[in-house]
């Protein structure tokens, strides 16, 4: 079942033309994993984070200082402030 999601996921980015950047905390990497366990996601997957310290995520994520003060690190506001680079406005 699993493996269907997967495909289907990685059908939907190729046919769309998207390219995928994951970041992960508490999931360590296992996301950027069921992806690249198939055959071809190198066409549609160009990186994965795996950040849990508060400055990896202010560094590398965008997370302000305020957002995990407030909600903490792996709260859902938290992990929902991180910018989406290169999406449409």
């Amino acid at each position: 079942m699993a493996s269907d999601l997967v495909l289907a996921v990685l059908g939907y980015l190729k046919d769309h033309h998207l390219v995928l950047t994951t970041a992960e905390s508490c999931t360590a990497g296992c996301m950027v994993a069921l992806l690249a366990a198939f055959p071809g996601t190198g066409e549609v997957l160009e990186s994965g984070y795996v950040v849990y310290s508060p400055s990896a995520k202010k560094r590398l994520l965008g997370v302000s200082t305020e957002t995990i003060e407030r909600y903490g690190l792996s709260e859902r506001r938290s992990c929902t402030t991180v910018p989406t680079m290169g999406s449409p406005a």
